[in-house]
């Protein structure tokens, strides 16, 4: 095979790198040189860069280094910034372009405000022996011209001519080969220049946002007109938009996720505590280019070839920058310095680029050597809805419709969700999503296989499927053998192909979050809480800038494990930052002299060593029969306590912050002038309620187990906590497995509700003596015993049902 030949484009000059004394680097172009020199076999490559530009000034900036104790004097970037002088540029002239047929790459480096005109001339006589066949619809799934955007996106030129859309005559040269075009930019790019997208809550809402901004934001719209756009989502993830041919008669933007659902915290490091290395953009180039050279991207008929081809250059780019952010840069020292000291990070990105190997073979032995490859790799892939990809209606910003991946994926997958709900119980969730699975690599004896493939059979006598919850007085009917099942064909989808059960988890202390209202209610409070305890540690002993304590609010039915959740929160902040908590229960509250008594354990002696954590339960009780009476005692120290500290309030007759204060109850958006509504708010408002949500700066929604009848259940939500408890009380195994009979797991999955939440499912475990370290249908206690926590008819029946369903004769199914 030839080599390829790749042309460098853009500006280029030296910034500053500062460890124990300071070094000149490349920047721009010869930044993108170095790195793509030192990623690329050069047996296979050749790379010429140039400046292109007759301006002899370039922007500049600096970058300040650190040895990271905590990680073996691991040198990283912990700050940088741009300088208002600019760089002498170092200027190449055009290389000569080989004439032999061979393939070409041009990629244009971007990091100017407005690229000077000499660059876009320039640019101009080289775009055709990058282009061949421009008018027609590109001969391969790659572009040929990547566009390296590190900072400044372009702007539109208003009322312009279609043919040249943007102000700068560099991208307006670059728009009329469009469909050979692909950019490249960052995530945190694109927020830096405006662009209004949430960070680290969850990947739905960061979809929601960036798709809303390819409508919204007219800069960032600018790059839609190319027919590719690679965002890359920190060290974690990549986002692929593309335009669809002309003719097409769907919506002219086309959208795909992936990422990382096992990284830490969901962002692998964190930068600004941990510092980093740059160059992720260039990594993901090379990625790219490799993947060309190799002829991965002729053009493919089917999506999920293309997918699959895509995911494994993404999954290497992501482990070669994650490695690179691991191993830091060599201390500078010797001649030729920036040079060394760029090539040295680069460097252990490489081995992930030289790798060959499929992620689908590598995924293969993750699960089959019991995880001896980190789960971290993992890169899991979703469609993005049409439906965001299109233009918001008129008067909005958003979709009124949240995406939900955890529903698309339970949707679309072709075996029943209760199966996968089961999966989880028995095996671990890591055991069971983001991986692929496939019946010609495994057989009806894996025992994971084989639960996750149970059909079900319709029974006629039903009020409805199992994974709806039923009315009140209805009951499931009595589990009917399959023969005489007349007429009733099993329901099973197709198993011939591959399936992917992708969505994104999060882990909070000994709590996993897989649903997006989940992810997100954390998120925001850990991420809330760790910028506050910084800023106590970093005034910890100038009392002068000690912040006022900081409240947040908890709701959620009795046993939906309210104290368990802000226990797993405090346990994401900074070992050694946070005292133990201070637990009081204001229902037991008989004066209120009992509330300061409480905030004496907020005493520090002119120094803060640890932020103390204080938690009122059932803080919206009633105080002296008047409901929400302990409010008005709240507010002072809420406030007016000028020492740093944590302030948790678990409400009780509340479940939810909405059910708390009515003026954010969505019951009453069409009814504010309802009897009720006005009595409820009266009565808010005379208890100081808006003054008390006034001092909250965050608050969490526990999502309970149950649901109301007609809506379908959450399986996946109940498996995860009953998983939990499985482990917490010895009833998992050592190699991963649950050690409780199939029907009961059916029964405690499918029950229509539970009497007291999470604790009841808990108490059906506990009353239930293992038989040989096992629970089995033996070990179920009296109907009496039953009745404390569910119906107890309902539940035997349930066990009656999954037993059935897990006999043999029951789930042998036709096979094509």
């Amino acid at each position: 095979m030839s080599k390829t030949f790749i042309y460098l484009a853009g500006n280029g000059g030296r910034d500053t790198f500062t460890c124990e004394k300071s070094t000149l680097v490349p920047s721009g172009v010869f930044y993108l040189e170095q790195g793509l020199e030192t990623l690329l076999p050069l047996k296979d490559f050749e790379v010429k860069a140039s400046s292109l530009s007759e301006s002899d000034r370039s922007p500049r900036m600096e970058a300040e280094l650190k040895r990271f104790e905590s990680e073996k004097k691991i040198i990283r970037i912990y700050n940088y910034r741009s300088l208002s002088e600019e760089s002498k540029q170092t200027f190449h002239p055009t290389p000569d372009i080989p004439d032999e047929p061979t393939q070409r790459l041009l990629i244009v480096h971007h990091a100017a405000r407005v690229q000077d005109g000499s660059l876009a001339a320039s640019l101009q006589k080289i775009l055709e022996r990058f282009t061949p066949g421009k008018d027609e619809w590109p001969g391969t799934d790659m572009p040929q011209i990547l566009v390296n955007v590190s900072k400044y996106l372009p702007a539109l030129s208003e009322g312009a001519d279609k043919g040249e859309p943007f102000k700068d005559k560099m991208w307006n040269e670059l728009y009329k080969v469009c469909d050979h075009v692909g950019i490249v930019i960052s995530l945190s790019a694109i927020r830096s220049e405006g662009g209004s997208i949430s960070r680290r809550l969850s990947w739905e809402q960061g979809i929601e946002d960036l798709t809303a901004e390819l409508h919204l934001f007219p800069r960032l719209r600018g790059l839609t007109r190319f027919r590719h756009l690679f965002v890359r989502v920190g060290t974690v993830g990549f986002i692929h938009i593309e335009h669809r041919k002309p003719d097409s008669v769907e919506p002219p933007l086309e959208g795909w996720t992936y990422f990382s659902p096992y990284a830490r915290r969901g962002i692998y490091r964190d930068h600004e505590r941990e510092g980093h290395t740059f160059g992720g953009n260039v990594v993901l180039i090379a990625a790219l280019v490799r993947a060309y050279h190799d002829g991965a991207f002729s053009v493919m008929k089917e999506k999920a070839e293309r997918v699959e081809k895509l995911r494994n250059v993404f999954w290497r780019a992501a482990r070669g920058i994650r490695k690179m952010d691991d191993e830091g840069y060599d201390a500078p020292g010797g001649d030729n310095d920036g040079v060394a000291l760029i090539r040295s990070s680069f460097v252990h990105a490489k081995q992930f680029l030289d790798d060959n190997e499929e992620y689908s073979v590598w995924e293969q032995g993750l699960f089959s050597s019991e995880g001896a490859k980190k789960k971290s790799d993992i890169l899991a892939w979703r469609p993005i809805p049409d439906h965001l990809m299109t233009p918001r209606p008129p008067n909005s910003i958003r979709f009124s419709d949240r995406w939900h991946i955890l529903d698309d994926m339970l949707m679309e997958a072709p075996v029943h969700r209760i199966n996968i709900a089961m999966a989880i119980v028995k095996a671990g969730h890591d055991r069971v999503l983001n991986r692929r699975w496939h019946k010609r690599n495994l057989n009806d004896s894996d025992p994971i296989w084989s639960v996750l493939i149970r059909p079900e059979y319709w029974n006629p006598k039903d009020h409805g499927p199992d994974f709806v919850t039923l009315a009140e007085d209805d009951m499931p009917a009595t589990p009917a053998e399959k023969k005489n099942l007349a007429g009733t064909g099993a329901i099973m989808g197709d198993l011939e192909n591959d399936f992917e059960l992708n969505v994104p988890v999060m882990s909070f202390g000994k709590i996993t979050a897989i649903e997006r209202e989940d992810i997100e209610g954390f998120r925001n409070i850990t991420n809330l809480l760790t910028v506050y305890v910084d800023k106590v540690m970093k005034y910890r002993e100038d009392s002068s800038k000690w912040p006022n304590p900081i409240s947040v609010a908890v709701f959620g039915p009795p046993g939906a494990g309210k104290t368990f959740a802000v226990k797993q929160i405090i346990k994401e902040l900074e070992e050694g930052t946070v005292g133990e908590i201070s637990e009081s229960n204001v229902a037991q509250f008989r004066v209120i002299g009992e509330v300061k008594k409480a905030f004496r354990v907020v005493k520090p002696n002119g120094e803060i060593k640890k932020v103390p954590i204080l938690f009122f339960d059932e803080f919206d009780s009633a105080c002296d029969g008047v409901e929400l009476g302990w409010l008005k005692a709240f507010l002072g120290p809420m406030t007016e306590n000028r020492t740093p500290a944590i302030l948790f309030f678990a409400g009780a007759v509340h479940h939810s912050f909405e059910r708390f204060d009515p003026f954010t109850d969505p019951t009453y958006e069409n009814r504010r002038d309802s009897a009720e509504f006005t009595i409820r708010a009266d009565h808010f408002v005379k208890q100081k309620g808006p003054d008390f949500t006034s001092r909250l700066r965050g608050f969490l929604n526990i999502l309970y187990i149950d649901d109301k009848p007609g809506r379908v259940k959450h399986f996946v939500r109940r498996a995860l906590q009953l998983r939990g408890l499985l482990d917490t009380h010895g009833l998992v195994d050592d190699k991963k497995e649950a050690k409780i009979d199939d029907a009961i797991i059916y029964a405690l999955l499918t029950m229509d509700s539970y009497r007291h939440g999470v604790r009841s499912m808990e108490a059906i475990l506990e009353i239930c003596p293992p038989i040989h370290e096992k629970i089995e249908i033996a070990s179920l206690p009296s109907r009496s015993q039953l009745e404390m926590h569910v119906d107890a008819d309902e539940f035997l029946i349930r066990v009656q049902r999954g037993r059935v369903r897990s006999q043999s004769d029951w789930q042998q199914t036709p096979r094509k």
